[in-house]
Protein backbone atom coordinates (compact mmCIF):
# COMPACT_ATOMS: atom_id res chain seq x y z
CA UNK A 1 0.00 0.00 0.00
CA UNK A 2 1.09 3.68 -1.05
CA UNK A 3 1.60 5.84 1.66
CA UNK A 4 -0.90 8.13 0.40
CA UNK A 5 -3.32 5.54 0.41
CA UNK A 6 -2.63 4.89 4.01
CA UNK A 7 -3.16 8.43 4.36
CA UNK A 8 -6.62 8.40 2.95
CA UNK A 9 -7.55 4.93 4.59
CA UNK A 10 -6.29 6.56 7.96
CA UNK A 11 -8.13 9.97 7.71
CA UNK A 12 -11.61 7.99 7.16
CA UNK A 13 -11.36 6.16 10.10
CA UNK A 14 -10.12 8.69 12.40
CA UNK A 15 -13.36 11.03 10.74
CA UNK A 16 -15.62 8.13 11.36
CA UNK A 17 -15.06 6.65 14.39
CA UNK A 18 -14.21 7.49 18.15
CA UNK A 19 -10.78 6.25 17.39
CA UNK A 20 -7.84 7.46 19.60
CA UNK A 21 -5.03 6.14 17.39
CA UNK A 22 -3.81 4.31 14.17
CA UNK A 23 -1.10 2.62 13.97
CA UNK A 24 0.66 0.69 10.97
CA UNK A 25 4.14 -1.07 10.57
CA UNK A 26 6.15 0.57 7.78
CA UNK A 27 8.58 -2.36 7.97
CA UNK A 28 8.45 -5.64 6.19
CA UNK A 29 8.94 -8.99 7.34
CA UNK A 30 12.21 -9.08 6.55
CA UNK A 31 13.30 -6.19 8.63
CA UNK A 32 12.62 -8.52 12.10
CA UNK A 33 10.95 -5.22 13.71
CA UNK A 34 9.10 -5.78 17.06
CA UNK A 35 6.15 -3.91 15.79
CA UNK A 36 5.19 -6.18 13.04
CA UNK A 37 2.56 -8.54 13.72
CA UNK A 38 2.46 -11.34 14.51
CA UNK A 39 4.89 -9.88 17.51
CA UNK A 40 3.16 -7.91 20.01
CA UNK A 41 5.26 -4.58 20.30
CA UNK A 42 2.53 -2.23 17.96
CA UNK A 43 0.32 -3.43 20.92
CA UNK A 44 2.32 -3.46 24.40
CA UNK A 45 3.06 0.53 23.12
CA UNK A 46 -0.05 1.79 22.43
CA UNK A 47 -1.42 -0.52 25.37
CA UNK A 48 1.44 1.99 27.48
CA UNK A 49 0.83 5.26 25.63
CA UNK A 50 -2.92 4.66 26.16
CA UNK A 51 -2.61 3.00 29.76
CA UNK A 52 -4.59 -0.04 28.81
CA UNK A 53 -4.75 -3.43 30.27
CA UNK A 54 -4.18 -5.74 27.13
CA UNK A 55 -5.86 -8.45 29.37
CA UNK A 56 -8.95 -6.66 29.18
CA UNK A 57 -8.22 -5.35 25.87
CA UNK A 58 -9.37 -6.94 22.37
CA UNK A 59 -7.79 -7.10 18.97
CA UNK A 60 -10.14 -7.81 16.02
CA UNK A 61 -8.30 -9.19 12.66
CA UNK A 62 -8.79 -11.09 9.61
CA UNK A 63 -5.64 -13.31 9.86
CA UNK A 64 -3.18 -15.48 11.76
CA UNK A 65 -0.72 -12.79 12.51
CA UNK A 66 -3.60 -10.64 13.91
CA UNK A 67 -4.51 -13.66 16.48
CA UNK A 68 -0.84 -14.51 17.26
CA UNK A 69 -0.10 -10.80 18.25
CA UNK A 70 -3.56 -10.78 20.39
CA UNK A 71 -2.14 -13.68 22.48
CA UNK A 72 1.23 -12.75 22.40
CA UNK A 73 0.40 -9.41 23.80
CA UNK A 74 -2.20 -11.08 25.92
CA UNK A 75 -5.57 -9.81 24.96
CA UNK A 76 -8.50 -11.93 23.37
CA UNK A 77 -8.78 -12.34 19.63
CA UNK A 78 -11.23 -11.93 17.70
CA UNK A 79 -11.16 -12.56 13.98
CA UNK A 80 -13.25 -11.99 11.17
CA UNK A 81 -14.53 -14.89 9.26
CA UNK A 82 -13.39 -15.26 5.61
CA UNK A 83 -12.77 -18.14 2.74
CA UNK A 84 -8.74 -17.31 3.36
CA UNK A 85 -8.84 -17.58 7.04
CA UNK A 86 -10.95 -20.61 8.05
CA UNK A 87 -7.92 -22.70 9.77
CA UNK A 88 -6.94 -19.93 11.64
CA UNK A 89 -6.91 -19.95 15.17
CA UNK A 90 -8.76 -17.14 17.25
CA UNK A 91 -10.53 -16.67 20.75
CA UNK A 92 -14.02 -16.20 18.57
CA UNK A 93 -14.77 -16.21 15.06
CA UNK A 94 -17.90 -13.83 13.53
CA UNK A 95 -19.38 -12.45 10.60
CA UNK A 96 -18.43 -9.16 10.29
CA UNK A 97 -17.35 -6.08 12.50
CA UNK A 98 -21.11 -5.58 14.00
CA UNK A 99 -20.74 -8.89 15.81
CA UNK A 100 -17.09 -8.23 17.09
CA UNK A 101 -18.87 -5.23 18.52
CA UNK A 102 -21.51 -6.75 20.51
CA UNK A 103 -19.22 -9.80 21.62
CA UNK A 104 -16.81 -7.17 23.08
CA UNK A 105 -19.69 -4.97 24.48
CA UNK A 106 -21.53 -7.84 25.92
CA UNK A 107 -18.48 -8.98 27.96
CA UNK A 108 -17.92 -5.54 29.39
CA UNK A 109 -21.40 -5.63 30.98
CA UNK A 110 -20.61 -8.66 32.82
Amino acid sequence: MSGESLRVMTDRIMAALPVDAVRVCPHDDRDGCECRKPKPGMLVELAREHDLVLGESYLIGDSWKDTFAAGAAGCRSIILDRPYNREDAADCRVADLRKAVEIILGEAGK
